[in-house]
């Protein structure tokens, strides 16, 4: 957060207001909830950039566009865009903060195209944690398949299946277990599918745009996993065919490795194959090298 002190038009209301005090996010993770919702909205709407960038200054200081209008002179205004950078230039400014814990899915939800109105039970669906600590390889395994089915397709069952991977409802065996989220289930993502279905489309963007930043930093962290560039980076090989390349005798079965946390997986993933190609061009160099004797 930095603090911004903003001058208002003159004598507008009262001499108290020709000042505003605020503190503004520098970061996506330090958007709150409601913050981070308007502006995937926003960045999902077909306006021009500059009211674009005009509604999104409104949203991080806090203050209607209508009083915006009112107060401010468009010069003035326009001073304010560069709090939009970390937002519409800084790609390196990644959320991998979870700001939607728990997700509340109402009973009632209306599609325009094509129209369909859906009804059922309120819902509460809980998260992951922070930079997805807590999901499991086999969740991982889903999760980025369908991330990367939605990438491409853009279809919105895909993404209803995408977001149905990561929420789900809560615990009620009372295990504590670090995770508030009811055991991973793959035969369960189809029927959730449809209670996600009915979850504002905002708050799925939200979800999709938070994993990507949590992808971004597996990108970085275990660069040996991945390839291509960064937006359009994929796995070497499938995830379930590297996990056959873990040790049995140090994991066990695919089917406990299934189970583990997916950051220990990938690190273990990462350092296997890095391995490899290192051993691999020790090879390389020791055959030339064999091969210059004889020549």
């Amino acid at each position: 957060m930095v603090p911004v002190e903003i001058r208002t038009k003159r004598f507008v209301h009262t001499l108290f207001r020709s000042r505003i005090k605020r503190q503004v996010p520098q970061s996506w993770s330090e958007l709150s909830s409601k913050q981070l919702l308007a502006i995937i909205q926003l960045l999902h709407t077909p306006l021009p950039l500059v009211v674009i960038k005009y509604r999104i200054v409104s949203v991080l200081i806090r203050l209607s566009t209508k009083k915006m209008y009112r107060w401010f002179t468009h010069v003035q205004a326009a001073q304010l865009f560069s709090l939009t950078d970390f937002i519409l230039k800084d790609n390196q400014n990644v959320l991998t903060k979870q700001l939607l814990p728990v997700v509340k899915v109402p009973f009632f939800s209306l599609d325009l195209e094509p129209f369909k109105i859906r009804f059922g039970k309120r819902v509460k669906l809980f998260g992951p944690s922070d930079g997805l600590k807590n999901i499991i390889y086999d969740e991982l395994i889903f999760a980025d398949s369908l991330f990367q089915q939605y990438f491409q397709t853009k279809k919105i069952e895909d993404l209803n299946k995408f977001v149905s991977v990561l929420y789900r409802p809560g615990r009620t065996d009372g295990k504590e277990t670090g995770d508030l989220r009811e055991g991973f289930n793959r035969h369960t993502i189809e029927k959730r599918s449809e209670i996600v279905a009915r979850l504002p489309i905002a708050h799925k963007l939200a979800i999709f745009f938070f994993y990507q930043g949590c992808r971004k930093t597996f990108i970085a962290r275990y660069p040996d996993l991945f390839e291509g560039g960064e937006s359009e980076a994929k796995p070497v090989n499938t995830w379930l065919e590297m996990a056959r390349h873990i040790p049995n005798d140090k994991f066990g079965t695919i089917e406990h490795i299934m189970t583990l946390n997916a950051s220990f997986v990938l690190m273990h993933l990462n350092g296997t194959i890095k391995d490899a190609k290192e051993n691999e061009k020790k090879l390389l160099i020791s055959f030339n090298c064999h091969k210059n004797i004889f020549l």
